[in-house]
Formats: structure tokens, C-alpha cells, sequence
């Protein structure tokens, strides 16, 4: 398994005309070797064989043979590695708010965790959890209730944009701040380089705007209120 994961990281390294050049080229050198050595045999038996008319046709058989076959094979390994990509990435986002879902989150923490600890960062942690949710599915349904869920996801993606607190690069060189779907109705917010106090106004600036966010449902208007909880981590 291990062979055959290097090899396709090979070929899709090299891309689909790339490795079809190689593979014909390499096909090549082994058609002519093999009709070189067939000629040599035969004529150890004194059987007479054209060297040239073998070997031109050692050499366009192949030409012509190995982009076919290769084509279709590399083909298929750069959508099997695609497809690869994709579920990946299903398996990281939760497919209603399109957030981080809880085992994602769960695994890139440790790692911003430890990375804040090696180079001696702070960071904070919110937990929103949206108030007596239940009753927002059985007034309104489960439909109404998804709505609510995504409009406060896209609340949490806007807000965390606009602070100045979030979206810092880190030295790897890739944005470190985090939300997730812990299940249900609670989510979950990373504050790379954030103090209590820094977090504590952008929960303010988040209960603010969840003030003003209505969700309209069949010439209806859903407000929710939500809870966090706030902790923050320093050296």
C-alpha cells in the first residue's frame, strides 16, 4: 500500500502530461531493449530479422499505445485523489452551517493549543450556546429551527471577520482562528492572541448583533438570544 500511495503521489506530482510523456518514453526504452535482445536471439539461430524495420517499430508502437493506456490510468488517479480531497473535507464541515464540526475542531485545537504554549501566546475560548432552542423547533419546526442555525452561523463567520482580534497569520503561515459546531445548538469560537478582556467585547459585540438578527420564516420573524461562556489561557 505504502508503494502504491508514493507512486501516486509521484504521478500526481507530475501531473497527467507529465507522467504520460515519462511513462511513453520509459515504454519506449523497454520495447526497443526487448526487440534488440529478440534480434540478437534469432540471430543466434541464424534467423535473419530487418534490425531497422525492428526497431522503427519498437518505436511507434509504444508511441502510440502507452498515451492511450496511461491516460485513462493517471485519469483516474488524479479523480480518486480528488475525490479523496473532498470527503476530507465533509468529513471536517458540518454540512447545515458549514462551520469546523465537532471532531475537526476538536483535532486543529490541540494543535493551535500546543503551538500557543511552545511560543508562549494567549488565546481565548467562547462557547455560544443558543438559549431554550428546543422550543424554536417546536413552534416553529425543524426547517425554521435549521434556518436560525445557519443565520446565527453566518453571524459568527461576519463577526469574528470584522474584529480586529481575529484572522491573525500565524508563523506556519495559515489563519489560526477557529469555529465550530459542537452539536446541536452550541458552538464553539478560538481567540488566537486575545485576552479575557479583549474576548469578553467581542462577546459583547456578538450579543449585540445577535440582538438584530431576525430570521424571517413563512411571514414570520424568529428572534433568538443566545449564552456563552468565556475562558482564556496565558503563559
Amino acid at each position: 500500500d505504502s508503494a502504491l500511495m508514493t507512486i501516486k503521489e509521484r504521478i500526481i506530482k507530475l501531473g497527467r502530461a507529465k507522467t504520460i510523456i515519462a511513462i511513453a518514453v520509459i515504454s519506449t526504452l523497454l520495447s526497443l531493449a526487448l526487440t534488440l535482445a529478440l534480434v540478437l536471439i534469432l540471430r543466434r539461430f541464424e534467423i535473419k530479422m530487418h534490425l531497422g524495420g525492428s526497431m522503427l517499430i519498437s518505436t511507434i508502437v509504444p508511441l502510440f499505445v502507452a498515451p492511450a493506456v496511461t491516460w485513462y490510468v493517471v485519469d483516474l488517479l488524479i479523480k480518486i485523489n480528488q475525490l479523496e480531497g473532498t470527503m476530507r473535507e465533509l468529513a471536517s464541515y458540518d454540512s447545515l452551517t458549514g462551520l469546523s464540526n465537532r471532531r475537526a475542531f476538536l483535532e486543529r485545537i490541540h494543535h493551535l493549543f500546543s503551538n500557543a504554549k511552545r511560543h508562549g501566546q494567549i488565546f481565548s475560548i467562547i462557547m455560544a450556546d443558543m438559549d431554550h432552542f428546543k422550543k424554536v423547533n417546536d413552534q416553529y419546526g425543524h426547517d425554521a429551527g435549521d434556518k436560525v442555525l445557519v443565520s446565527f452561523s453566518k453571524l459568527l463567520v461576519s463577526t469574528t471577520r470584522e474584529s480586529d482580534l481575529i484572522g491573525r497569520i500565524s508563523e506556519e503561515g495559515e489563519e489560526n482562528n477557529l469555529i465550530g459546531r459542537m452539536g446541536g445548538e452550541e458552538f464553539v469560537i478560538y481567540l488566537p492572541n486575545t485576552s479575557e478582556n479583549q474576548a469578553w467585547k467581542f462577546s459583547e459585540r456578538l450579543h449585540n448583533a445577535v440582538r438584530k438578527d431576525i430570521v424571517e420564516w413563512s411571514d414570520l420573524t424568529i428572534q433568538y438570544t443566545i449564552s456563552m461562556g468565556l475562558v482564556s489561557y496565558t503563559p
